[in-house]
């Protein structure tokens, strides 16, 4: 072989050699990826991962902190009881069906509870996104748990749910009969409930009403928009304060009250929000 030709090889290899050097290169910047171990914040909440960051919770003591949200696909309002450490924590589904639990708060982020009849365990925690998450576990199968805050309010203990107007049987008990009668259209049945005289608003209008009869006139139907809100409302834990309980959601609400009769405390609607 001449020189001119093994010029020529030579050169040819240290062209191939360059181009394959830049191959090599550009598929690692391009096709770089984090290790397998590392998952992305976003990530971690989806797959559910429990050793994602983790928040501390923020219960207010001596209060009933509660949380709405989904556990599996079945919408539920958790309210959570904290004294200490101690917890006490109250499962509520779309039906107004009860679970009650007992459990610990530790490290002021995870709670682990199980329900009084052993059979349940719950454990919750606040991630980074600020979405309180966990798991329920129930007869070995287990459901994801996504959370949000509510409302807060304070008691002296977990079973004195509504300590400015009545016990809890009679407080739930009236709400009970008040969405059964705002889901069947029971105008009548509605105006039965409410304290008189009081004022609201209807169909942009004020109004000043006196009795059920004058309610009745004035008010023909319940508006559809009021009644999806009652209807989906949970009728356990509810919010309340001095101005009473607050049932319903968003703007469309009811305010109940003990109100004296006779002599007596009764329990009825002292505010409208249609």
């Amino acid at each position: 072989m001449n020189k001119q030709k093994q010029k020529m090889v030579i050169c040819l290899l240290l062209c191939a050699v360059i181009i394959l050097t830049g191959c090599a290169s550009s598929s690692q910047k391009n096709g770089a990826s984090a290790p397998k171990g590392n998952i992305s914040s976003s990530e971690k909440v989806k797959s559910g991962d429990a050793n994602s960051s983790r928040l501390p919770l923020e219960l207010k003591d001596s209060a009933h902190n509660l949380y709405l949200g989904k556990i599996g696909e079945g919408k539920v309002l958790i309210d959570i009881y904290v004294n200490e450490n101690k917890i006490n924590l109250a499962r509520v589904n779309q039906d107004d069906a009860e679970t009650l639990f007992s459990g610990t708060l530790s490290d002021d982020s995870t709670i682990t509870a199980k329900s009084a009849d052993g059979k349940q365990s719950l454990e919750l925690f606040s991630n980074e996104l600020g979405i309180v998450s966990g798991t329920l576990e129930s007869e070995g199968k287990k459901q994801n748990v996504m959370l949000k805050p509510d409302s807060t309010f304070f008691s002296q203990s977990f079973d004195m749910r509504y300590p400015n107007v009545g016990s809890n049987k009679a407080v739930e008990s009236f709400v009970a009969k008040l969405k059964t009668a705002v889901s069947a259209g029971d105008i009548a049945g509605f105006a039965s409930m409410v304290h008189y005289p009081i004022s609201f608003s209807y169909q942009n209008k004020r109004l000043e009403v006196g009795s059920k009869e004058e309610f009745l006139k004035k008010v023909p139907s319940i508006p559809s928009s009021f009644k999806s809100a009652i209807k989906d409302s949970f009728g356990k834990f509810m919010f309340n304060n001095y101005q009473g309980v607050l049932f319903g959601s968003g703007t469309h609400n009811v305010w109940i009250n003990a109100v004296d009769k006779k002599g007596q405390k009764v329990i009825e609607i002292t505010g409208i929000n249609f």
